[in-house]
């Protein structure tokens, strides 16, 4: 567990500060139930056997009241993950740059067997990559599209998806689990080739309107050059001959 120390100062404010700061904590008794240890900027405790430790923490010549940190044999378990969202995305869509993850980030939520919540925001922003990457892994249903580190949750966008990636958090051997869908289309500094409804949908990733049975779809292709001078352009069209048939093309050429 994380070592949090807050600051209080003279004027009323109040700051969390941690061993990147200058605070050392250490313990006063119980060094056989717990151990302390850096782990980047903050200081973690790790139960070792039950019992009870007295911990303090100094900031220069200020010293905090001891707090008391007790171990028991209970197992504690997640038991829920919840809240779901990766970072960096908008409308369900991660429009990165192919090879750069640009903080593109799985966040979760969870809620553990004795009651306790940590929510998305405290899950990212008050522990660490290490702590997280002792209970959760993550995979992505296509890598070819979008990698995912399986400790981390750094996303990787390396081609444009078909369809919806599965993003998947999971803890406790894949016992508790949870998924979102994003999907990947990846920016250019060249040609790029976009599907739209219309121009001012143009890489938003929004959904279509619900279709019936012999409903018409108008596919709109766009094609952003940049600065480069093309004379013509051959586009392949993938789709499902399950779902859609071909009718014609209204412009260009088939």
């Amino acid at each position: 567990f994380l070592l949090m120390t807050t600051l209080h100062r003279s004027d009323g404010l109040q700051f969390h500060v941690g061993v990147s700061h200058g605070v050392v904590h250490s313990t006063l008794s119980g060094d056989d139930a717990v151990e302390l240890r850096r782990d980047g900027s903050h200081s973690i405790v790790r139960g070792l056997a039950p019992g009870t430790a007295v911990v303090v923490a100094a900031f220069g010549d200020l010293a905090s009241a001891p707090i008391v940190v007790g171990v028991d044999a209970t197992t504690v378990r997640v038991a829920r993950i919840f809240d779901l969202f990766v970072d960096g995305s908008a409308h369900g869509t991660i429009a990165g740059v192919k090879g750069e993850s640009a903080n593109f980030l799985l966040k979760f939520g969870a809620e553990f067997s004795d009651g306790t919540v940590i929510t998305r925001t405290a899950m990212f922003e008050h522990l660490n990559a290490s702590w997280r990457a002792h209970l959760f892994t993550f995979t992505s249903s296509d890598s070819i599209a979008l990698e995912i580190d399986s400790q981390s949750g750094v996303i990787i966008p390396r081609a444009n998806s078909l369809g919806n990636v599965t993003l998947a958090v999971s803890a406790d051997s894949a016992a508790v689990i949870a998924y979102t869908e994003v999907v990947s289309n990846l920016i250019t500094s060249g040609i790029d080739v976009d599907l739209a409804a219309d121009f001012t949908h143009l890489g938003l990733g929004l959904p279509l309107s619900p279709m019936q049975p012999s409903d018409v779809l108008v596919v709109k292709i766009y094609i952003s050059t940049g600065s480069t001078l093309v004379g013509s352009v051959t586009i392949d069209l993938s789709f499902s001959s399950d779902l859609l048939e071909f009718q014609t093309v209204e412009r260009g050429g088939a």
